[in-house]
């Protein structure tokens, strides 16, 4: 499993978008080069529009928002790729990214546990 890097931590932005009126979704390449579809079904304000009008999408937001002007609407690109991929999986994917985290902090309070003889034992009976 690859892991996720700071220099990918803002892949979950898109740098342009664009309809696909033949296949009826929105294609959104994220920063990282990935591109994913989006179906015009999963956008209920967009299922119904015209063609012409759904052209107009647009990235705003530092590529955290498609934008269509002209059906004032608008879509998190983060929330419509937690989406597709699931709330579960991409609550897993963010919590091993936090734990992988490195700081200052963090390097000292483990040399400072095992100093101690490693990290503290939890009290049995803080855990009823």
């Amino acid at each position: 499993m690859a892991t996720r890097t700071r220099s990918t931590a803002g892949a979950v932005r898109a740098a342009r978008a664009w309809y696909d009126a033949q296949a009826r979704r929105v294609d959104v390449e994220l920063r990282n080069g990935y591109v994913v579809g989006i179906p015009l079904a999963r956008l209920r304000e967009l299922a119904n529009a015209p063609d012409a009008l759904l052209a107009g999408v647009e990235v705003i937001g530092a590529g955290n928002v498609l934008h269509w002007e002209a059906l004032d609407a608008d879509y998190s690109v983060p929330a419509l790729l937690t989406e597709a991929i699931g709330r579960k999986m991409a609550m897993r994917v963010m919590a091993g990214a936090g734990g992988r985290a490195r700081s200052k902090a963090k390097r000292e309070a483990s040399r400072a546990n095992g100093k101690k003889g490693g990290r503290p034992r939890k009290d049995p009976a803080s855990r009823r």
